[in-house]
């Protein structure tokens, strides 16, 4: 179940309670998002399998609009219009269970990147 992602609109460096968050998951070919509630466990809100090849480099975009956000993988949307539990925070990095590799990681302010 190795996979990496990333949090956004933590209420806190430090908390993930209420952040949203969206991750590959089994090595990589499928990816899954969600939410964590006020107790911190998560609630799943969807996954997808990606038929992915595992271990290869991919590049993960999250398009945040207002109360929404979608996900692109190698520039196609694959989710679209999840609905988020909060309206801003922090930004943080996650991997589980693996080793997990990051790399150019950007934050672009006001305007979509594919």
């Amino acid at each position: 179940d190795a996979g990496g992602g990333i949090l956004f609109h933590m209420p806190t460096r430090n908390s993930k309670e209420g952040a949203q968050m969206v991750r590959f998951v089994n090595g990589g070919p499928g990816l899954s998002w969600g939410y964590f509630n006020a107790d911190g466990s998560f609630t799943g809100q969807g996954y997808v399998e990606l038929n992915l090849p595992s271990g290869e480099p991919q590049h993960v975009a999250l398009a945040v609009r207002g109360a929404v956000f979608d996900v692109l993988i190698n520039g196609a949307a694959v989710v679209q219009d999840v609905p988020t539990t909060a309206q801003g925070g922090w930004i943080g990095l996650l991997s589980f269970r693996g080793p997990v590799t990051f790399e150019d990681a950007r934050l672009t302010l006001g305007s979509v990147v594919p």
